[in-house]
Formats: C-alpha cells, sequence, structure tokens
C-alpha cells in the first residue's frame, strides 16, 4: 500500500469515527426529545383523567373527617397522594420528593375557592379547604403524570442534565483522543519500521558491511527506498572490490615496470661501462656496444611513455588533436615506416586496402601510438618464428574497418574479452621473443581509450592467429 492512501485511510477514520458516534448520540437525543418531551409537553397541559372523580369525593367527603389514611387510601386507587396542612402546617403526607417540590411552590389560593382544580408541568391538583373547630384545613391531592427525565429537567434537575452532558462530552472526546492516539501509533509504527532498517543499513556501511541487504515488505514507497538502498549498496561493494583489484593491480604494474626499467638500465650501464673500461677495442664492437645500449634506452623510453600516457588517461589530461585525411594514404605511409625495422626482425608486413575513399578525422600521433602497440602485442605473443602481421582497409556503410592480423598461435578463448581490460596480461609468465620486456597491461588497454575517444571501437578475434579489428567512423 502507498504512503499517501495509508495516510488518507487513518485519518478518515480518525475523523469517520467520532462523526459517528456524534451521529449516533446526537440522533438518540433526537429521538428521545422527540419520543418524550414533545409528548410530554403536549401532556404537560392535559388534566388527569380521574380529576373528576377526585373532585367527585371531595364534594360528597363529610366535613369534618380528619381520618387521613382513609382518605389517602380512597384518592391513591386513582394514582394520588395526600397532603394535609392544619393552620398552613403539614400534619399528614404521603408525597415524594419530587411531588413535595409541587406543594413548596404551589401558589397562594384566596378563600372561597374551594374543591378548585389546577394543572402544573404534568400534575394535576386538586385541593379542598374546610374549617373545623377553629382550625383551617388544607387538603390537596396531586398526581404527576410521568417522573420523567423531561419532568426531572423542568423540575430543578437541569444541574444533572448538565452533569450528564458533560459525562457524555468527556467520553466522546476520550474516544476520539483514544482513537486518534490508535491509529497514528500505528502509523508511526508502519512508517518508523522501514525507517529503522535504513538507519541500521547506513550503519552497516560505515562499519564496512556492504554485503547484508534490507529485506522490507509493506508501503510500496519505502520498499522501492529500500530496494534503491540496497542497490546503492551492492554498487558500492562493487566499486570496493573493483577498486581492490584495480590497486592490487596498479602494485604490480609499478613493480613490474620498475623491474623491468632495471633490466634495459642494467644492461646500458654494462655496455657504457665496457665502453669506458676499454672492453670494446676495435670501432665495430664500440659501434655495436653502443647500438645495444641505444636500443635497451628505447625500450625504457617506450616503458615510460606508456606510463605517462597511463597517467594522463587516468586524469582525463590526454589531449586529441584531430585531422581530416585519407586513412588509406596514412596506412601508407605508417607501413613504409615499420616495414624496414619489421624486416629486421624476419617479421613480414602486408597492406591490402579497397578502392572507396576512406575519409577520417584522427590524431595522428595517438593513431600511430595504437598501430604500434598492436605490432608490439603480436610481436610479443604470437611465438611464430615467421611472423607475418597483415593491415585490411574496408568500408562498411559508414565505417571504416581496420583489420590487424598476424598468424601467430592466438589467444585463449577465455582471454579474449578481457585483452583491452586495465592492467590485463594474458599470460605473465610468458616472456617475449625479441626479449623485450613482459607486458605490463596498458598498452591495448590505452588503445581502447584512444580508439574509444574517436568515436570507435576494437574488438579481438582468432583467426588462424590473432585479429584485431577497429572501427572509425567515416566523414564526407
Amino acid at each position: 500500500m502507498k504512503i499517501n492512501k495509508l495516510i488518507f485511510r487513518s485519518n478518515t477514520i480518525m475523523v469517520l469515527l467520532p462523526l459517528m458516534l456524534l451521529f449516533i448520540v446526537g440522533g438518540t437525543l433526537v429521538s428521545t426529545f422527540n419520543e418524550y418531551y414533545i409528548d410530554n409537553r403536549i401532556e404537560k397541559v392535559q388534566l388527569n383523567k380521574d380529576v373528576y372523580k377526585i373532585q367527585t369525593m371531595f364534594n360528597n367527603m363529610k366535613t369534618p373527617n380528619t381520618d387521613w389514611d382513609e382518605i389517602s387510601t380512597d384518592v391513591s386507587k386513582y394514582g394520588y397522594h395526600l397532603y394535609v396542612a392544619k393552620d398552613q402546617m403539614k400534619i399528614y403526607s404521603n408525597l415524594n420528593k419530587h411531588e413535595s417540590s409541587y406543594i413548596e411552590d404551589f401558589p397562594k389560593i384566596k378563600k372561597g375557592q374551594n374543591n378548585a382544580v389546577y394543572h402544573w408541568d404534568y400534575a394535576t391538583i386538586v385541593r379542598k379547604e374546610f374549617d373545623s373547630n377553629g382550625h383551617h384545613y388544607d387538603l390537596i391531592v396531586i398526581n404527576v403524570k410521568k417522573n420523567s427525565f423531561w419532568t426531572i429537567l423542568e423540575h430543578g434537575g437541569f444541574k444533572m442534565f448538565l452533569g450528564m452532558y458533560f459525562v457524555i462530552a468527556l467520553v466522546g472526546i476520550m474516544i476520539i483522543i483514544l482513537s486518534s492516539q490508535l491509529f497514528t501509533k500505528r502509523l508511526v509504527k508502519k512508517v518508523k519500521a522501514p525507517i529503522s532498517q535504513l538507519m541500521d543499513g547506513e550503519k552497516r556501511i560505515e562499519a564496512g558491511n556492504l554485503q547484508e541487504p534490507i529485506v522490507y515488505q509493506g508501503i510500496e514507497e519505502f520498499e522501492m527506498l529500500c530496494s534503491t538502498f540496497n542497490q546503492m549498496q551492492s554498487h558500492l561493494l562493487e566499486e570496493r572490490e573493483r577498486n581492490e583489484k584495480y590497486e592490487k593491480a596498479r602494485t604490480d604494474m609499478i613493480s613490474g615496470i620498475s623491474h623491468d626499467l632495471r633490466t634495459p638500465l642494467t644492461s646500458v650501464k654494462g655496455y657504457i661501462k665496457g665502453l669506458l673500461d676499454g672492453v670494446a677495442k676495435t670501432p665495430e664492437k664500440q659501434h655495436q656496444y653502443l647500438m645495444i645500449a641505444y636500443k635497451k634506452a628505447g625500450d625504457m623510453d617506450l616503458l615510460l611513455q606508456r606510463l605517462f600516457d597511463f597517467s594522463k588517461l587516468e586524469t582525463g589530461n590526454m589531449p586529441f588533436v584531430k585531422k581530416k585525411l585519407a586513412f588509406d594514404l596514412f596506412l601508407e605511409q605508417f607501413v613504409e615506416e615499420v616495414r624496414d625495422d619489421l624486416a629486421n626482425q624476419q617479421v613480414k608486413v602486408k597492406l591490402s586496402l579497397t578502392e572507396e575513399e576512406h575519409n577520417v578525422a584522427i590524431d595522428i600521433v595517438l593513431i600511430k601510438r595504437v598501430l604500434i602497440n598492436l605490432i608490439e602485442n603480436s610481436l610479443k605473443y604470437a611465438e611464430n618464428d615467421h611472423l607475418q602481421i597483415s593491415f585490411t582497409l574496408s568500408k562498411i556503410n559508414r565505417l571504416e574497418v581496420l583489420e590487424i592480423k598476424d598468424n601467430g598461435k592466438g589467444v585463449d578463448e577465455a582471454k579474449l574479452s578481457h585483452l583491452f581490460e586495465q592492467f590485463y596480461r594474458g599470460d605473465e609468465s610468458r616472456n617475449s621473443r625479441n626479449s623485450k620486456t613482459e607486458g605490463n597491461g596498458l598498452g591495448l588497454y590505452t588503445s581502447k581509450y584512444i580508439i574509444e575517444e574517436h568515436g570507435g571501437t576494437i574488438s579481438a578475434a582468432n583467426q588462424d592467429g590473432l585479429k584485431i579489428i577497429i572501427t572509425l567512423p567515416s566523414i564526407f
């Protein structure tokens, strides 16, 4: 369930429950009012049906009759109670407390109004006066039709009504507060549960634990949030593992380059010392020593250049100066430049071109570096005494496709997809066939970066040797 629906439902219940209670109480009060109060208001002005019998009884009464119990018994048959006063002093009464309140408020009646009938707030009152032996007697009989809440309300019960109303109101308020607290607490509990899990997850990440995911099912938005948190945690774990692998590979690379530099540097120092010590006495021997020292210095320069390229690549500072040119003419010039050097190493090189126009925009220096990296890779790992390297340029759709193929032993299929990864070396134990330095996993990685920065792609495949396929966008 979504959180907005949950909040809407909780708030609706918190509002509807008190309203329903209010309607129930209000409806009950209205119904009671209609049933009792209005009916009682009608009955309030109606005389008791037996009032004329009481009047007849009083008219036929022999005076003076002071047997009050007998008179009380006679009138009680009709639902009346008796009150007797002698010289305005009560001498007999079987009235209840409510009926007595009528006597306290009973109006003064003028003399001569004997056997009078009164109707006053639901009560029918019959009064008879007589004098006997110098005393004045008042006989009053009362019949109260109802002794209901509304009757009490009109006769001193208003405070009781307010008290009842206050109790009902207090109970209603308590129900509203309790229901609000109950649903609010339930809502807070539902919202707090995923938040607590997220906070625990944050603490785990801070402590370095990136492997324990958050398991939560409930509010839809929090499910998505926890899922996103788990994805972030997974990415952090992958990044940490990648960084650890990267740091190890970089450490190995620096150690390897240091070792690779030491070997040619030792050779350079040895041959120069041989010259200084007069070991090479003839001009031919001296020239040989100098050429070997020069070649070893070139190897060191190549290693340092690759390390420098890697540094610029990592910081994003490798400059690209692209120039529009004919790619086929560029390849012809490049092959001519390297042909003699490769021939000295007993390597044949061949170039095949199609007749279409092959126009590209490239950085000449960097593309040359890519091609040299690929040639050196073949020289190191082809392991063929009759090595041949062929360059084939064709055009497919709007792409220039360059294939560089050797006739070496190729690469294990499981390793093909890793050739262009950072610091990757297909066989770390393999030495170069021409005593060059071992691979350091930077040449092909740098080549991939350069080609992709030109908007192209580079990939590898086995085809009677290793074949590298480079695509570059063609321009018109």
